[in-house]
């Protein structure tokens, strides 16, 4: 309804409760991708309060839903595993960034070593991604 927001999308909700029992009741969701519509946000707090567990304990009284971390753009998040070497660069990145991070590469690549062997653990062994 604020048409300063309109076109902006939220990377998570935080959604609070007062309840009749007078406990308080807060929940997270992040979003995979960033909703910029109002359906899309619903779709996904819905899917969320769906999970066993996850409704209030009590009727609620007070209900409160902040919108965190707006950004100016929306978009899809690409996947980090491809199969041409040009469309590997988001992976290398990401390698470099987690090796800076924790002064290793904690991303791994499987790698036939005997095929024919007949004990499964020795067919493949995991190897430190090379960048």
């Amino acid at each position: 309804a604020n048409p300063r927001l309109r076109g902006r999308a939220a990377r998570m909700a935080r959604l609070r409760a007062l309840l009749a029992d007078g406990s308080s009741w807060e929940r997270s969701v992040p979003f995979r991708d960033p909703p910029a519509s109002a359906d899309g946000a619903g779709l996904a707090i819905r899917a969320k309060l769906m999970l066993p567990g996850a409704l209030p304990p009590a009727p609620v009284v007070e209900f409160a839903l902040e919108l965190i971390d707006l950004t100016g753009q929306w978009a899809k998040q690409p996947a980090l595993f491809f199969q041409s070497g040009r469309e590997s660069e988001p992976l290398v990145q990401a390698v470099e960034q987690l090796a800076g991070r924790f002064g290793r590469v904690p991303i791994y690549s499987a790698v036939e070593v005997e095929p024919w062997s007949r004990i499964p653990e020795r067919r493949w062994a995991l190897v430190p991604y090379e960048r």
